[in-house]
């Protein structure tokens, strides 16, 4: 049997080895610097959100308060009218530190559960491939799903989302191996 705490060697490393790539493609790389466009008046945008009072968090245009709101001809013609988005918000100034940690918890919660799931699917000394398939599989679902959701449902460029598909593979296959790798005999 495989317990969860004798995988923590293997957790640890995929861990940090996942988050230094992700951090180098997205600040090292120029693969995510067109990710979102630029508003054409940016400045425009920004001095009218905030008049608005607008502060952190998510919204959505044109907004509704319920279900019921979505079927009202104001809020039907609202929407044919156009433009229709989303907006996310975030606090002002451009500290990262905050997302770079939460970053690391996900990523450590994302090789703690592909762990979970090959130490509930495999025994002590199973094949480098075997554990590769599974601990991987988990990995790449994890790092790579959500994205899908949101191209589907808010209107993510799906060019985007396959580029973060093929980046949730690489950190899939990473994981894969080094749990492969440190797999206990």
């Amino acid at each position: 049997m495989v317990t969860i705490l004798s995988l923590w060697l293997p957790i640890l490393i995929a861990s940090v080895l996942v988050y230094i790539v992700a951090v180098f493609l997205y600040m090292a790389t120029p693969l995510h610097s067109r990710d979102f466009a630029k508003l054409r008046n940016e400045d425009a945008v920004m001095d009218v959100l905030r008049a608005q009072g607008v502060t952190q968090g998510q919204y959505m245009f044109p907004g509704a308060e319920s279900n019921k709101d979505w079927s009202s001809p104001e809020w039907i013609e609202k929407a044919d009218r156009g433009p229709v988005g989303l907006l996310f918000v975030h606090a002002s100034g451009i500290g990262m530190l905050k997302q770079l940690v939460f970053q690391g918890i996900f990523v450590l919660v994302i090789s703690t559960m592909a762990g979970y799931m090959g130490s509930a699917s495999l025994p002590r000394g199973a094949e480098y491939l075997e554990v590769f398939q599974v601990v991987g599989t988990a990995a790449f679902l994890a790092h790579s799903a959500g994205h899908f959701v949101h191209a589907i449902w808010f209107g993510f460029s799906w060019k985007i989302t396959w580029l973060r598909a093929l980046e949730g593979l690489l950190y899939g296959v990473l994981t894969a191996g080094i749990f492969g790798w440190l797999w206990p005999g």
